[in-house]
């Protein structure tokens, strides 16, 4: 698992910004990105760096605990998203991955992430590799509520998105995007080693300009998901 952890650290350091560090569209409503503006910046690359640094410096000033069991989890989780910028995409989300504890209020994890993209201009599927932290103000054998935040890579069939006209944006997308993602959610005890779980996230999509900043479009969306995780 010590591997797992080298991943996330690399991953981190790797540039996904969709806008100016801070910056959101004029008409963006704090409920639709409550923690994507400075200094949080989670829409951003921001969502795997800065819980980064924190689990790494909480790990070196508290002790490893010898009593915390079931360490490793496998999960699988499906989800329904709306976009609400431009063409307010219809977005379909299942995630598949593993989490690993560090702390009883600490977790780390990788997952496979499928997306389906929909609307008058996109009809795509997507596919990536994302790591993530989730951090645990209540861990009990019965019930759990947690945070979440990573980011990860991309890769869509079809250009995403593809130009809206949305206030005169005509910008086509790239097939590989930088996905950050954050959320809250909860586990509840269904069997000795069965959670079944549910939350709330906002996805983000860009390319960080790579191309420039008239092939960045970019995408975000808020929903909610449910599904099961099993204790080894």
């Amino acid at each position: 698992m010590k591997y797992l952890l080298v991943f996330v650290l690399l991953c981190g350091s790797v540039n996904v910004h969709a806008q100016q560090i801070g910056s959101l569209p004029a008409f963006t409503k704090w409920y639709q990105n409550p923690l994507g503006v400075y200094p949080l910046n989670l829409h951003t690359s921001h969502a795997i760096i800065l819980p980064t640094l924190l689990a790494a410096t909480t790990l070196l000033i508290t002790k490893k605990d010898s009593a915390l069991h079931s360490r490793l989890s496998y999960f699988a989780d499906a989800g329904y998203y709306k976009g609400y910028f431009a063409d307010k995409t219809n977005v379909w989300h299942q995630n598949v991955g593993i989490t690993y504890n560090l702390r009883k209020w600490l977790a780390v994890g990788v997952e496979v992430t499928t997306y389906y993209f929909h609307d008058v201009h996109n009809n795509t599927p997507g596919i990536g590799v994302r790591p993530f932290f989730r951090f645990y103000p209540v861990n009990k054998s019965t019930f759990k509520c947690y945070f979440e935040t990573g980011a990860g890579l991309l890769y869509t069939f079809r250009e995403f998105p593809q130009p809206s006209g949305f206030w005169g944006d005509t910008r086509m997308g790239t097939h590989i995007n930088g996905t950050p993602k954050y959320g809250i959610g909860i586990e509840v005890k269904a069997a000795k080693k069965i959670m079944l779980t549910a939350g709330v996230r906002h996805i983000h999509l860009s390319n960080g300009n790579v191309l420039g900043t008239e092939r960045n479009p970019a995408h975000d969306s808020n929903g909610g998901y449910i599904g099961v995780s099993y204790c080894k």
